[in-house]
């Protein structure tokens, strides 16, 4: 099954140039996969990562992209019984439907600006939304014409839109400027899923961002560069 779109998911056409493609094909699949753990449920993602099949298609991506297995990787049938914990769980710890939750955009974990000459209260302070990287994330996403969806306009640096954007650049062939951009914008994740464990029902959240930072290392550390 592929995961998201074949495109760029707001409309940017893949480039068709990608080296190894192979390699970087199946990485851009893996980040999408769990990109979609962030957007609201849809019973058809739950269905095929539940199905008995799915481990074996799972394998094969992690062989392609050129990973080692993950020793944090849960067994997603047990993880969540049913569609309904699943939603469940997004809806409480994630969607902020309900206080107290996650949210998945990066600006919360950080400092909302780094500018020495900024002149607000909360300028070196977290916990706040549009900061810094997602000033960064809407220049990237207007120097290549991208027009985000209304529900993502106030929040470009969210956790679906990074990953989707981390897996448009591997489809691209550009593996450096992806792992530029791991170090970057996704360097936040630990302090996500500290918060996730404290969150009611986050804890299946929690385990599924380890899984991700564990690929994440993987992919910024030598032994990832199976790409060149």
């Amino acid at each position: 099954m592929a995961f998201g779109s074949t495109e760029w998911p707001f409309g940017i056409p893949s480039t068709g140039v990608c080296m190894n493609d192979g390699i970087h094909s199946a990485k851009a699949e893996l980040y999408r996969f769990f990109a979609e753990f962030f957007k609201p449920p849809e019973e058809g993602f739950y269905q095929e990562i539940t199905s008995p099949r799915f481990p074996e298609e799972l394998s094969r991506w992690f062989q392609e992209a050129g990973y080692s297995a993950t020793t944090s990787a849960p067994n997603l049938r047990e993880l969540w019984s049913s569609f309904g914990e699943f939603a469940e769980d997004y809806r409480r710890a994630v969607s902020g439907a309900i206080h107290p939750y996650a949210p998945p955009v990066e600006s919360i974990y950080k400092p909302w600006t780094e500018d020495p000459g900024a002149e607000v209260p909360m300028a070196g302070q977290r916990g706040y939304f549009y900061g810094d990287p997602a000033v960064h994330m809407r220049h990237l996403y207007d120097e290549l014409g991208i027009t985000l969806p209304p529900e993502y306009a106030s929040i470009p640096d969210h956790l679906t839109l990074e990953l989707e954007f981390l897996a448009f650049l591997f489809e691209a062939g550009e593996a450096e400027a992806a792992r530029l951009f791991i170090r970057e914008h996704l360097d936040w994740l630990g302090d996500f899923r500290a918060e996730l464990e404290t969150t009611p029902r986050g804890g299946r959240y929690a385990r599924i961002v380890a899984w991700l930072e564990e690929l994440l290392r993987q992919e910024t550390s030598e032994g990832g560069r199976k790409d060149g």
